[in-house]
């Protein structure tokens, strides 16, 4: 049986996707934009925008964004900005001009494309001299508190007999080889110059915003026995713990693209 698709994974979790997901360091989204903070714009392509997270933070600072997304949903839910347009595409046929681009970015959703024809597609769109960045951030497990916490999650995802799985691109041998490669040796079909920054976050929690975090999760199914479960042990976990602050590592991939 066919693997469900980005969007249908996401769809039903695009409002806690936007209100209690982390966001990403200034330092990171500095180091994105920096080589063009002389030009009198930058424009910027985020691809798998989601809720428009890592647009927003570029907007912010001046960028011009064309945020791309698969899933109306998450569009729906995405902050709005004068300098972020949303387009409801995928990564491996991105609606912008050969060229067009300074930067193309993705936040925490390279892992969901076609390895090398999102990779192609980034390199096309992409200026001789752009830039393109694979941003991810992941719990930071050497916390005790996001451990358990992390715990908790991956206890549940065990539990749900109907488990979701990303589509079967994401899990295949060759994928998983060369998101290695990427990780391990820093290497990128269409690109060179593959360079890595470690940033740290860390967010202060309540209850409601743990729970939240957890419906957000893409493979983590929201209702029956095993959430409420989960529901109780995050309750009981946060009842126990005088703070609540999830540690976060922000990586950031920064590569040049071969014309």
């Amino acid at each position: 049986m066919e693997t469900p698709t980005t969007t249908d994974l996401f769809t039903e979790k695009s409002e806690a996707y936007a209100k209690y997901r982390a966001s990403y360091p200034a330092e990171a989204i500095d180091a994105i934009l920096a080589p063009f903070k002389d030009q009198r714009s930058i424009q910027v392509v985020d691809v798998g925008a989601g809720t428009g997270i890592g647009s927003y933070l570029m907007a912010n600072q001046g960028a011009i964004v064309n945020a791309i997304e698969p899933n109306g949903s998450m569009i729906a839910s995405a902050k709005r900005h004068e300098l972020i347009t949303y387009h409801q595409s995928v990564a491996e046929h991105i609606p912008i001009d050969s060229g067009f681009a300074d930067v193309v970015t993705s936040f925490q959703a390279f892992q969901w494309f076609d390895f090398k024809k999102s990779l192609k597609e980034f390199n096309r769109i992409l200026k001789p001299q752009g830039q393109l960045a694979l941003v991810w951030n992941y719990w930071d497990v050497t916390d005790t508190f996001t451990a358990a916490y992390t715990t908790l999650i991956n206890n549940a995802v065990q539990k749900n007999l109907s488990r979701i799985e990303p589509y079967n691109g994401f899990t295949g041998k060759v994928k998983r080889q060369r998101m290695r490669l990427l990780w391990t040796f820093k290497y990128l079909p269409f690109f060179t110059n593959v360079q890595r920054h470690k940033f740290k976050l860390y967010k202060n929690m309540n209850l409601e915003a743990l729970v939240g975090c957890a419906k957000s999760q893409s493979n983590i199914i929201h209702n029956g026995s095993v959430w409420m479960e989960l529901i109780e042990e995050i309750e009981k976990l946060y009842n126990q713990n005088a703070s609540c602050r999830l540690a976060h590592n922000i990586n950031v991939f920064l590569a040049s693209p071969t014309k």
